[in-house]
């Protein structure tokens, strides 16, 4: 087994951008490439994909006229979160050998699968780094700084939690704005069509001032049933479910919305029992 330092080895490059995938590629100090990549849900392909990935990373290390002893091992790291092999090991090792007499060919070749919905180790009984990270991948959402168990709490993980605590504040301030910004688009539109109304039709005043009320009153409505909207994205996304859409959350009635809310703090707070704090939206 390998032991990648963060704070020694140097990122290379960030991967498509998708929001399912994050591809790392980085290199150590004694020259060693790590290509890690996580993913909710795995693609048709999935181990051709990885070994098309490891061969293009590994031969561009060799530069025009250099010798292949100048080749660096070259490993792959998937997180996946998905069940792939039929047995109970969440962590396959896949290296280049004889099968019949277990002769290596060559230790340039390794590929690491975790998969991470077969990861069920305790918090009290973490003891190495790969456990610590597949736990901290698994349930960071729900992990607190100031609670962090004894078998979590070193300094690698902390600065990971904290990174994670930043990513999920900036999501929430993303939420609040985006209907903020709706809420004040729906708000022209709604005074855009009643001056037009009024003028077309000839509204007397009183019956003006009745628009104006319930126009008012919509848009106060609108801008409670957004944060309702933004709070069940934001526990679905820490729950780690799979996110209802905008236009599916505003087909439903008030009362569904609120009832869905609490469901998703109910699990969300049997699951800060077990794992600590998660954060907490104050909207």
């Amino acid at each position: 087994m390998f032991t990648l330092n963060p704070e020694t080895c140097e990122t290379l490059a960030y991967a498509e951008g998708k929001v399912p995938i994050l591809d790392i590629r980085a290199r150590d100090d004694p020259g060693r490439q790590f290509l890690v990549e996580m993913q909710r849900f795995v693609r048709a392909g999935f181990a051709k994909r990885l070994l098309y990935y490891w061969s293009g990373a590994h031969a561009e290390q060799l530069l025009k006229g250099e010798r292949y002893e100048m080749l660096h091992p070259t490993y792959v790291i998937c997180f996946v979160n998905e069940t792939l092999f039929p047995d109970d090991v969440y962590h396959h090792c896949f290296r280049v050998y004889d099968d019949a007499h277990g002769t290596l060919l060559c230790k340039d070749l390794e590929m690491h699968v975790l998969e991470l919905s077969k990861f069920a180790v305790p918090v009290e009984a973490v003891q190495s780094p790969l456990e610590r990270w597949c736990y901290f991948f698994k349930q960071g959402a729900s992990l607190d700084l100031a609670t962090l168990p004894a078998t979590l709490d070193v300094p690698v993980l902390r600065k990971a939690l904290e990174v994670l605590m930043k990513i999920g504040q900036d999501e929430i301030e993303r939420h609040r704005a985006a209907e903020r910004l709706k809420g004040e688009r729906d708000a022209a539109d709604l005074l855009a069509t009643a001056k037009f109304v009024g003028r077309q039709e000839g509204f007397d005043e009183g019956f003006a001032k009745g628009i104006a009320k319930g126009i008012a009153k919509a848009i106060a409505k609108g801008f409670e049933k957004g944060k309702w909207m933004g709070r069940i994205q934001l526990l679905q996304q820490l729950l780690q479910q799979p996110e209802m859409s905008s236009e599916e959350l505003i087909r439903l009635p008030e009362q569904n919305l609120v009832q869905l809310e609490e469901s998703l703090k109910r699990q969300l707070g049997g699951k800060k029992d077990v794992n600590g704090t998660p954060p907490v939206d104050k909207t």
